[in-house]
């Protein structure tokens, strides 16, 4: 599992996210860090259209190309995960929720 360092990741927020098959999801909105291993982590992605529906994107694997970042998940996936409260930070909870959903073992 490859992460970007911090400074791509920020770089990458108001960029397309875009999934396996070139579809695009959604803009990242801003990026969430992991408390202890300060690694970017998680983007989170505006997916609707009129900016009511966000969702978490794990950055595991994912690369800019051009203008977007590609990320190794099917759209449905991205679309079927699970909601969260936004707050500053996701809880231990939230994380393991999401990197199930996303097929990724949890440390």
């Amino acid at each position: 599992m490859t992460l970007p360092t911090i400074s791509q990741a920020r770089a990458w927020r108001g960029l397309t996210i875009v999934a396996a098959d070139n579809q695009p999801v959604g803009k990242i909105e801003a990026i969430y860090v992991d408390r202890s291993t300060r690694q970017p982590e998680w983007a989170l992605v505006d997916t609707g259209l009129f900016g009511g529906s966000r969702t978490f994107v794990p950055l595991a694997d994912a690369a800019q190309k051009g203008d977007v970042v590609r990320v190794p998940h099917e759209p449905a996936v991205v679309r079927e995960a699970p909601r969260l409260e936004l707050d500053s930070e996701l809880s231990e909870d939230d994380e393991a929720r999401l990197y199930a959903h996303y097929g990724i073992e949890y440390n």
